[in-house]
């Protein structure tokens, strides 16, 4: 088999369940990620924590929501949405020893309209090796993800 037969091999199939690829043996599928629970009160609880639009790290989010008994719920959510412009990156931070510390996040305009019901975003996004390649599915409002607790419909 050729380089090009493999690529169009593991192009073809990547969309449907995956397949091995005939060069490295590694395992190539897309992933669908549903708009879920989590992620939804992940972005709650940083827009609480970042009333005036201040950065938050991740860690005092996770923090929060374990204190709720959510453990790690929400823990993929700066990975996801920033794809739907519902969070954005903060610069690094120089801790107590001089150190940069990265994972500082804040909700953007469109995270707090989300919040607040007044627009609705697709219902998932679909990766490849953790990289964006589209949106899928209808358009939801937070409600609606609020009740999506699986990866996918039907799970958790």
């Amino acid at each position: 088999m050729t380089l090009q037969e493999a690529r169009a091999l593991v192009r073809s199939r990547i969309f449907e369940g995956g397949v091995v690829c005939p060069c490295c043996n590694r395992i190539a599928r897309a992933d669908v990620r549903y708009l879920n629970h989590g992620m939804v009160r992940y972005l709650q609880v940083l827009a609480e924590m970042s009333p005036d639009g201040e950065y938050v790290h991740t860690s005092e989010v996770i923090l929060r929501l374990a204190e709720e008994g959510l453990g790690t719920t929400g823990s993929n959510s700066t990975t996801l949405l920033p794809h739907y412009g519902l969070i954005e990156k903060g610069p690094p931070r120089r801790d107590r020893k001089g150190r940069l510390k990265k994972g500082y996040w804040r909700p953007t305009e469109a995270g707090r309209r989300f919040l607040a019901g007044k627009i609705r975003v697709p219902a998932r996004l679909v990766t490849y090796y953790r990289r964006f390649v589209r949106f899928e599915g209808p358009n939801v409002s937070v409600h609606d993800a609020e009740k999506q607790t699986g990866f996918s419909p039907g799970e958790g």
